[in-house]
């Protein structure tokens, strides 16, 4: 077992006169499994990235090197990939949104997590008859917020299982990939946004449902599921895809044209996995 030793670390932001953090000092044994937690502007993207600064990204990345991260655009096939590696890899399967379970024990609060507890002071006609620009923010902010959580639980999935591949279907975003992960192990699937916008509510989703279900509860819901529209293509805008694209990771585009084995092979060589032989089904 070694150590990380750091001594004296000091930030602030550019311009200002006070110091965000000073003189931080803390011994960390290799074998540890950490999670940093803090409320929402307490400066903790700016203390991790200091923190990187002076500690090698590749042991950290370490950590992580059974684990398997999948991100992107709706109906891009991520669930159907993240569950069909985990059978073929025998691994661990983390579908999409899989830390809610966990909120409780990480005391997932109001003042804290604003964004994650929205419904717990909004009611739901008030969740879907936001702006376009309000839904964006919001998924971006549910994104932050939920990082921690999502690292922690990898965390003690690697000590439960250290020697399974580990698929996730995750919502943490391209810039913390890149503090945690590599370019073998994130992968990008995205379709076309018309896709991801008109079939929203097409798939059997609980959480669509009761988003359905509030839409068509509301006061007017021609006009709520008009405006609801607007907020999907705002998450699906050339801009959102643009960042993907630009992300500096592997990006697969859906390809019908492909059987489902033909894209889960065509991940798994991104990731560098053995290909098994296979029996062919119909696409994606």
């Amino acid at each position: 077992m070694s150590k990380i030793t750091v001594n004296n670390l000091s930030f602030c932001y550019e311009g200002s006169f006070e110091n965000v953090f000073e003189d931080v000092s803390f011994n960390i044994d290799t074998d540890w499994k950490l999670g940093l937690i803090g409320r929402n502007g307490k400066s903790i993207e700016d203390f991790i990235k200091e923190f990187k600064e002076q500690y090698n990204n590749e042991t950290l990345k370490n950590q992580f090197r059974n684990v398997y991260f999948i991100i992107g655009t709706a109906y891009a096939g991520k669930s159907t990939m993240i569950k069909m590696l985990t059978e073929q890899y025998d691994g661990i399967m983390c579908e999409e949104n899989y830390t809610g379970k966990a909120f409780k024990e990480y005391g997932v609060n109001l003042i804290d997590h604003p964004n994650l507890c929205y419904t717990d002071n909004h009611s739901m006609e008030e969740f879907v008859s936001r702006t376009p620009d309000e839904y964006y923010n919001w998924l971006r902010s549910s994104e932050m917020e939920v990082t921690s959580i999502e690292i922690g639980e990898l965390l003690k999935l690697i000590s439960k299982y250290p020697d399974k591949k580990i698929f996730v279907d995750t919502s943490i975003p391209m810039e913390i990939l890149k503090l945690i992960s590599d370019y073998e192990h994130v992968a990008v699937m995205v379709c076309d946004s018309s896709m991801s916008v008109n079939k929203f509510f097409e798939r059997p989703d609980y959480e669509k449902n009761i988003i359905f279900k509030a839409i068509m509860n509301s006061e007017n819901p021609d006009a709520t599921m008009k405006n609801f529209r607007k907020c999907i293509e705002k998450n699906n805008s050339v801009e959102r895809y643009n960042y993907f694209d630009n992300s500096g990771f592997y990006v697969f585009k859906r390809d019908n044209t492909l059987t489902l084995e033909q894209t889960r092979d065509t991940i798994a060589q991104h990731f560098k996995l053995n290909i098994k032989p296979i029996n062919v089904e119909k696409g994606i």
